[in-house]
């Protein structure tokens, strides 16, 4: 089997950084790589044949020659566990082929630098990895049985079981109330504490609904003794959503995603934090939110989250603030203004308002003891990602920047970048892209300046004849998100990038079809030299896409998404450095 294996290459790899397995498919080898390259825009490729003679089994650390640690992962043939070894690292550099690419994805430097790599191919040693893996974590699911006679007649409780798929398997919990209603939860999703909807039980049927944007999963299943099992089935209405029992008739259309799932009653973990509803003000606006506080004494170091784009409530970074909580930070999250329980209406702000929003949660933190006012740092994805170069540069009380898929060029660019590439995603080519394309980019010209509608209203019904139109979803012309577009497309994050000062951390998907990757990290890196920066690091994930995430290819066997390996605890060895 051909073994190569894909090398990306990033700058800025702090000193403290050991290498360490990331993953089952990744790992790290650490270096001066500017003494051994430093011409930007290289793809390595580095093939493995050799790696058992270079390699001494020595402990780690640098070796006589000056050369620094690796880590390698042993023939799959020999052993399916990975095993730390050193290795010198000119020589890996000179059993190395390098091509150029096109688009730079880093820049060189004194600094330390980092790779990543990843295997091109998946292997069967991996496969029963993973089943291995599903077996222990199903296996401890099984040890708490409930054998009482109200636990038998209800659903109310702690569950936790496999969701399966074209037998792939997904570990998932739920758990249920009296009153009718239940929540979803799945790390490898990132999902925590999702509102289930129509939870009934007549025994011995359950019925629940998990209703997302655009699909809903509806699950049927029989409890018997301490054990649900049943099928699931996904699909959409005619707008999008399904909602059962609506009376205005949403018709359900059932998709090819089909499976079964398989609970068992099991004791809930106990909680490793605290946590409390509080609410904060900018102006007329009040936000209301969750702040996660560890149990361990205080004052804690602190994250705030920012808001991703549309109605994006609390949930939508539960699952990172618990992440971080859990492991001795304190986290703020909160409703967007006007969704929720925050007031306000973000429709009608720009992205100055949701900045200031963000910084009316930081002097909320400052006054509370159990935080450390001087390490209270933000955290955005994607729209919240180009916000967070702008909350920095408005107030000096931000300690450190985490910004992840956020675009670094002008706004309305990195719409007609991400359209193109969702039009190009479904197969559409040749005359007809370039067709659609010019449409796009006249669309986003009529919404960032309000000009030129006649021109477009003619191509619209142009457009509508194409095989590429139900693509883009153009909005009508009385909805809010022109007056929206207007106020924000010229915004450009990398002028704000241009005045963070403070420690950096910047992650992006290979995979990204909503940010132009390339240039974002050459703009970045351009703004934070400008601001003198001396503290950054910019990440992309191998294969991951905009959520950083590693999703099945086109045409490929179905797996569930999982988290891009190393994320994200790789951001948290590099904060913990930061919040000594």
């Amino acid at each position: 089997m051909n073994a190569d294996w894909d090398v990306k290459l990033f700058r800025k790899l702090p000193e403290w950084f050991e290498p360490r397995v990331l993953g089952r498919d990744s790992f790290v080898l650490r270096g001066k790589l500017a003494e051994c390259l430093n011409s930007p825009g290289l793809k390595l490729f580095a093939e493995p044949r050799n790696i058992g003679k270079i390699c001494h089994r020595t402990e780690a650390g640098p070796s006589r020659n000056g050369s620094v640690p690796a880590v390698a992962r042993k023939n799959q043939s020999r052993n399916i566990s990975a095993r730390i070894r050193t290795c010198p690292f000119r020589e890996i550099i000179r059993q190395t082929r390098v091509y150029k690419q096109a688009l730079p994805l880093f820049t060189t430097g004194p600094a330390f630098q980092i790779l990543t790599v990843r295997r091109k191919q998946a292997t069967k040693i991996e496969s029963i990895m993973r089943k291995l893996n599903m077996l222990v974590a199903f296996a401890s699911v099984l040890t708490f049985v409930s054998s009482t006679a109200a636990a038998q007649s209800s659903v109310a409780g702690h569950w936790e079981g496999v969701m399966v798929r074209q037998g792939s398997e997904l570990i998932v919990s739920f758990d249920f109330s009296d009153g009718a209603t239940g929540i979803f939860n799945s790390p490898t999703l990132k999902a925590l504490g999702i509102p289930l909807l129509s939870v009934t039980y007549s025994a011995p049927n359950v019925h629940f609904l998990l209703v997302g944007d655009f699909t809903t999963i509806i699950f049927d299943g029989q409890l018997s003794g301490s054990m649900i099992s049943g099928q699931f089935r996904e699909g959409a209405d005619r707008g999008g959503q399904f909602r059962e029992g609506d009376a205005g008739g949403g018709v359900f259309r059932e998709g090819e995603a089909k499976g079964t799932f398989s609970l068992r009653r099991a004791e809930a973990k106990k909680p490793t934090f605290t946590e409390e509803e509080v609410i904060f003000r900018n102006g007329d606006v009040t936000l209301s939110g969750t702040l996660l506080l560890p149990l361990t004494k205080g004052p804690h170091p602190t994250i705030v989250f920012l808001h991703g784009s549309g109605a994006e409530g609390r949930q939508a970074t539960r699952f990172f603030a618990e992440y971080f909580t859990d492991r001795g930070m304190a986290t703020l999250i909160s409703d967007k203004r006007g969704v929720g329980k925050s007031t306000g209406d973000w429709h009608r702000s720009d992205f100055g308002d949701l900045a200031d929003d963000a910084i009316a949660g930081i002097r909320f933190l400052q006054q509370r003891k159990e935080i450390d006012a001087t390490k209270i740092g933000i955290y955005g994805h994607s729209q919240g990602g180009m916000i967070a170069p702008l909350v920095a540069s408005r107030t000096k009380d931000v300690a450190f920047v985490i910004s992840s898929a956020g675009h670094a060029l002008p706004l309305y660019e990195g719409e007609i970048n991400s359209i193109t590439n969702q039009v190009r995603a479904r197969g559409i080519s040749g005359n007809d892209l370039a067709e659609a394309t010019d449409f796009i980019k006249m669309w986003h010209n009529v919404a960032r300046t309000g000009e030129g509608w006649e021109q477009f209203d003619a191509a619209m019904e142009k457009a509508r004849a194409t095989n590429w139109f139900r693509a883009i979803r153009v909005p009508p012309k009385d909805d809010w998100t022109w007056a929206f577009f207007k106020r924000i497309y010229d915004y450009n994050a990398a002028d704000y990038w241009a005045k963070v000062t403070v420690p950096v951390f910047v992650m992006y998907g290979e995979k990204d079809l909503f940010t132009p990757v390339s240039q974002s990290i050459s703009n970045i890196d351009q703004a934070l030299k400008k601001a003198g920066n001396k503290d950054y690091t910019i990440i992309v994930f191998p294969r991951a896409s905009h959520t950083l995430d590693i999703e099945p290819d086109a045409g490929q066997p179905f797996e569930w998404r999982r988290m891009a390996p190393g994320f994200p605890d790789l951001l948290m060895a590099w904060l913990q450095e930061r919040i000594k």
